[in-house]
């Protein structure tokens, strides 16, 4: 499967506005929970796994970004004991790089899911996704996705073109004032 998705980080104005006017475009799914678990970096390959709740899904996305867009094949399947697999990774050399804690509210709009995110240490993001069976069918996707994002009053300059994982690794290496 091939995942085409951006975000743009917000203010408090852009939360509560958005808080109003997502209902009126899309379905409210759910509010959850997720902890990502990241390991190494490999150059274009990221390697994750998620929990919501007690389910686990280990992810492996092949990254690649156009004007802000991610455009990811990625690979996903459950893992049933997410603490046996995390030990299993330590135990094979690929240790814990950084763990991410991101609070969704999730919305349905078509063939998209919008995410009203805070991650904890970065702030709020919208997030909107859409997952392709094939890589031609990316171009439509991203071209809806855009549309999307213009309804909501944001335009691919406000997009945000790193990764959480970037943002986050960027932050935790930041010098601090002792």
């Amino acid at each position: 499967m091939y995942e085409v998705e951006a975000k743009v980080p917000l203010k408090k104005s852009d939360v509560l506005r958005l808080r109003k006017e997502l209902p009126k475009l899309a379905k409210f799914v759910k509010k959850t929970v997720k902890k990502d678990f990241y390991f190494p970096d490999f150059e274009k390959t990221m390697i994750r796994l998620r929990m919501e709740g007690k389910k686990g899904v280990f992810a492996m996305k092949s990254k690649t970004r156009r004007s802000g867009v991610e455009l990811n094949e990625e690979l996903e399947w459950d893992v049933a004991d997410p603490r046996a697999f995390l030990r299993v990774m330590k135990e094979i050399g690929l240790p814990l790089t950084l763990k991410k804690e991101k609070f969704s509210e999730i919305y349905r709009c078509g063939k998209f899911t919008i995410e009203l995110n805070r991650v904890t240490g970065l702030g709020h993001y919208l997030e909107i996704e859409t997952m392709v069976k094939s890589k031609s069918a990316m171009k439509g996707a991203q071209k809806e996705l855009l549309s999307l994002f213009a309804r909501l009053g944001f335009s691919p300059n406000k997009f945000e073109n790193k990764y959480y994982l970037e943002l986050l690794l960027e932050r935790k290496n930041r010098p601090s004032c002792s």
